[in-house]
C-alpha cells in the first residue's frame, strides 16, 4: 500500500475544503473515509495518499494538484466584488457546485481578458480582427 504524501500543507487541506462548500463531514462522506482521517489530514497529524491526495483534488475540490503543495492557501478574488449580481448572496450558502463555477467563471474571465490584451471583449469585434469572410459571399 502506498504511504503519506510528503509536503503536503494541512492549512491548504483546510482551505481546500472549506472554500469548496464542503463541511468535514460532507467531504469524509464523498472521499468515502472516516472525518476523523480528514481532520487529522488538515491538522498535519497524518497526510493522506498520492490517490487519495488525487481524489481530493480533482473529484471533490475540484483544484490543481499542484495546489496542496503550496506553502500557504492562495489569495482568492473576493466574489461579492467581482460578481455584482452576487452582493446580496453569503459564499456559505451557495453549493459546492455553484463555488466551482464561480471560479471557473472568474479563471475564464482572466483568459478572456488576457487574449484581448486587456480590451473589452463587448468594445473589440473579434470576427473583424480575425478578417472573417462573410459566408454570404462568394469566393473570387
Amino acid at each position: 500500500m502506498a504511504g503519506p504524501v510528503a509536503g503536503i500543507q494541512p492549512e491548504v487541506l483546510k482551505w481546500a475544503r472549506a472554500t469548496a462548500g464542503y463541511s468535514v463531514d460532507e467531504a469524509a462522506k464523498k472521499l468515502k473515509c472516516d472525518p476523523t482521517e480528514l481532520i487529522n489530514w488538515e491538522t498535519g497529524k497524518a497526510a493522506p495518499t498520492y490517490a487519495q491526495l488525487e481524489k481530493l483534488a480533482y473529484l471533490l475540490y475540484r483544484r490543481p494538484l499542484a495546489l496542496f503543495f503550496l506553502p500557504e492557501p492562495p489569495q482568492e478574488p473576493d466574489f461579492k466584488q467581482e460578481f455584482l449580481s452576487l452582493s446580496e448572496v453569503e459564499p456559505e450558502q451557495l453549493s459546492p457546485d455553484a463555488l466551482y463555477l464561480l471560479r471557473l467563471a472568474y479563471a475564464l474571465r482572466l483568459t478572456l481578458a488576457e487574449l484581448n490584451d486587456g480590451i473589452s471583449s463587448a468594445e473589440r469585434r473579434l470576427f473583424e480582427a480575425l478578417k472573417i469572410a462573410d459566408l454570404g459571399s462568394k469566393p473570387t
